[in-house]
């Protein structure tokens, strides 16, 4: 049976957030390709104030048992009581409701969440990831539950520190009354849960069972993966209400994106059709159409926005054990209404500058220009990649005039075989470059058939600023901050 992978799974391919709103991003160059993130809230006033643990049932436990609940709790940083009053951070510095509440969050779902002028991200200590992977995509693997700093990254003064220490696995998801934050207890079949930190009081509450998948744009609805194999969600209202339960027998789901409040999924049924659908807060769904036939294979969700109303989303299709790419598509619907998806952009009229050297060709990002007209490019401003042929090991950009810029020479060695580092995860927010790479060997211990498996031997989370006041004559990056762990 074929397999629906979906955005994310890459993470170095999804187009990165911006620091203005989805409006701005249209209108100016500098932004294009990276508003898909950008999240505009509807939250009223009067629940800015209203606290997670109110309306949580115990009956939200009963899916996972006592020691899971125990352990969700034992690693919790307790506040010194030596802190002092200038040491201990206000509720104003996490006014997370009012940043949802004015459009303030964005890349919400990312290893790097923006919320007004500060990037919070988790600190991954590489105790707590697996040792060996193949392609050494260490961090699409699920990795054990340890403790791990938070750092709270200020993008205008460049300063960071500690907000607190928590356990976890994955991608941040902020909401009104902090981050929701997945964790799994290998000694317990793998169970998983999602838990609530507060970055306040710097405690962390259960939430309910599975793994956090995505968050509405007012950061009130909850997609939770609870089926421990990724096809079938549940949404939650943040006072813990289960609004909906999706999926069933021979019909599966699984999580494209948000648009506003609803959900967007792929449904994949028993004669392996694959069914764009949008379900709304009361579980209504609805099928907007079917995404790749028989002629070309599954498709493979690269890239989600929700932009005027409608939702697009790239398409690769690929084939065989190679992965090789035969096609690629952007289709586009309106939310709940049946049928109308369609085709916005066909990758077979795009013309490739492929010229057989460098990785094989793969699908272009698209971005709505200042006319509000959607194009497409392999490369789009301020979208970070990594160089091929003789800059290789260069970390590269686009600027405003779409012309290659490099930001960092010899940024990592990727030119042995044998011995390399491997782009974890590439994200650009406020022209500031966020990035987790892992030093690696070759070990055919983790090889899978024809899959090269490689053992980790460093780990590294940094952020580079390339706005115009921290780069050289040049134009290369002054300085590359390295987050000690």
């Amino acid at each position: 049976m074929n397999v629906l992978l979906l955005a994310g799974c890459v993470q170095t391919q999804s187009v990165e957030s911006d620091s203005k709103t989805e409006q701005e991003a249209v209108k100016e160059s500098t932004d294009i390709g990276e508003a898909e993130d950008n999240i505009n809230s509807d939250a009223s006033e009067e629940n800015k104030d209203e606290e997670v643990s109110e309306g949580i049932s115990d009956s939200s436990n009963e899916d996972i048992s006592e020691e899971l609940s125990d352990s969700s709790n034992e690693n919790i940083s307790d506040s010194s009581a030596e802190e002092t009053e200038e040491t201990t951070p206000s509720s104003s510095a996490f006014d997370f409701a009012g940043a949802f509440a004015e459009g303030q969050v964005y890349n919400n779902g990312g290893y790097f969440v923006k919320i007004r002028d500060k990037v919070y991200f988790r600190n991954i200590v590489p105790e707590s990831m697996e040792k060996g992977a193949t392609f050494g995509e260490f961090l699409n693997t699920e990795f054990y539950t340890m403790n791990c700093p938070i750092i709270s990254y200020d993008v205008n003064t460049c300063d960071y520190e500690e907000i607190g220490t928590v356990a976890g696995t994955g991608e941040l998801y902020a909401c009104p009354e902090g981050f929701y934050i997945g964790e799994t207890v290998p000694d317990m079949f793998d169970a998983s849960c999602t838990n609530l930190y507060d970055p306040v009081t710097k405690e962390k509450s259960y939430f309910c069972s599975g793994l956090p998948r995505g968050v509405s744009e007012s950061g009130k609805i909850l997609a939770v993966d609870d089926s421990g194999g990724g096809v079938i969600l549940t949404v939650l209202y943040k006072n813990g209400k289960e609004c909906a339960r999706i999926g069933g027998e021979n019909i599966y789901y699984d999580y494209a994106g948000f648009a506003g409040e609803t959900l967007i999924t792929v449904l994949h049924n028993a004669n392996e059709e694959y069914i764009l659908c949008s379900v709304d807060e009361s579980g209504e769904i609805t099928e907007l159409g079917m995404i790749g036939n028989s002629d070309h294979g599954y498709g493979v969700i690269k890239q989600f926005e929700y932009h005027n109303g409608y939702v697009y989303l790239c398409l690769g299709y690929y084939e065989g054990t190679g992965h090789f790419l035969s096609r690629w598509e952007v289709v586009k619907a309106k939310p709940g209404e049946k049928g109308s998806l369609e085709i916005a952009i066909n990758g077979d009229d795009v013309p490739s500058t492929y010229e057989g050297e460098g990785p094989d060709p793969d699908v272009q990002i698209f971005y709505f220009d200042k006319d509000d007209t959607i194009n497409c490019s392999e490369h789009v401003p301020y979208k970070l990649y990594m160089g091929t042929g003789d800059s290789g090991n260069d970390l590269l950009y686009y600027n405003d005039l779409f012309e290659e810029c490099p930001l960092v020479k010899n940024f990592i060695d990727s030119s042995d075989y044998e011995k390399c580092s491997i782009i974890q995860d590439m994200e650009s927010i406020d022209k500031t470059a966020f990035i987790i790479y892992a030093d690696a060997e070759a070990d055919s211990e983790y090889d899978l058939g024809w899959r090269t498996g490689y053992r980790m031997t460093g780990w590294h989370i940094c952020a580079i600023p390339f706005a115009p006041d921290h780069l050289d004559e040049q134009g290369l990056a002054k300085e590359i901050i390295h987050f000690e762990k």
